[in-house]
């Protein structure tokens, strides 16, 4: 059994969020691994990759050994998400939603034929038996309308199979900020502790 750590980061450990997700590895019994997106940043759809992208996966092409270089990080981390039992995303929220780089990376692991397909004109997870847990914290506290970023997180999860649980330690620039990451921090503890 394997965890995948997904964080972006960029701010070590002045971060509230890698703070939350701290108190969730001390409760980790299995192994981990990591991956660091403010140092492996995922590829961008240019036209080099989307075009290759859509003739494999869409039209069933079998592409030349340059076409699959375009492919190969996207494809790298879209087996490496396959290979997790359980996944934790770990970011914070910018202008209300996620930092592209966790957006890119959301992009590269949404492989048609993977991660998820199409049934009879219906879309089809095909990640049901996994788990998965969003930790995010954001300075100010905003209204459902404002904060895209778990909506996201939580959509891109569900289509494709995976009912994804949420840590948002919100308001951390509020008075009662450390209120809250001890709260965050407690929440941490007991997923992991029903996880292992």
């Amino acid at each position: 059994m394997k965890t995948l750590i997904i964080s972006y980061l960029p701010r070590g450990e002045r971060s509230k969020t890698k703070q939350v997700l701290d108190a969730f590895l001390k409760n980790a019994t299995e192994e981990i691994e990591q991956l660091d997106l403010s140092k492996d940043i995922p590829d961008l759809f240019l036209p080099e990759n989307l075009s290759a992208y859509y003739r494999r996966n869409y039209a069933g092409e079998e592409l030349s050994e340059i076409d699959k270089k375009h492919l190969e990080k996207m494809d790298k981390m879209t087996e490496q998400f396959l290979t997790a039992d359980k996944i934790v995303l770990a970011y914070p929220m910018y202008n209300f939603s996620l930092p592209a780089v966790v957006k890119a990376y959301f992009d590269s692991i949404l492989q048609k034929n993977k991660t998820w397909d199409i049934d009879n004109g219906n879309y089809v997870g095909l990640m049901k038996n996994k788990k998965a847990l969003i930790i995010t914290s954001s300075g100010a506290k905003y209204p459902e309308s404002f904060n895209y970023s778990i909506s996201l997180s939580k959509t891109i999860f569900k289509f494709i199979g995976i009912e994804a649980e949420v840590i948002d330690a919100e308001g951390m620039a509020y008075p009662d900020a450390e209120e809250t990451l001890t709260k965050a921090k407690i929440e941490a503890e007991r997923i992991a502790k029903t996880w292992y």
